[in-house]
């Protein structure tokens, strides 16, 4: 299974720590190929915290969420997971199903 793990920034907070371990223990539990995704204009994001990200997983940026869609298809995503808060902002894929958290 492939997943796609949306976050708004890569950074030090708890979300992005959340990202991470959800995505490394899906890889080390169930071996399912993690694919991270955020958004590359928000000027919380962190080169150290990125770096890391991409030791372990793929990580493909994005300038805003339509280009998601275009990850989603041209890796043949199975599963989108996004973290955001409780605001229903009507972000979801049109293609495969989108777990919120």
């Amino acid at each position: 299974m492939k997943i796609l793990l949306h976050e708004n920034s890569l950074n030090i907070r708890g979300t992005s720590t959340a990202i991470y371990d959800y995505a490394f223990f899906l890889k080390q539990i169930y071996n399912y190929n993690c694919y991270i995704t955020y958004n590359a204009n928000n000027a919380d994001n962190n080169s150290s915290i990125i770096t890391k990200f991409k030791s372990q997983f793929e990580v493909v940026p994005h300038n805003n969420f339509a280009d998601v869609e275009n990850i989603i298809l041209s890796n043949n995503i199975d599963l989108l997971y996004i973290i955001k808060s409780g605001v229903n902002d009507g972000i979801v894929s049109k293609h495969i199903k989108t777990c919120v958290h």
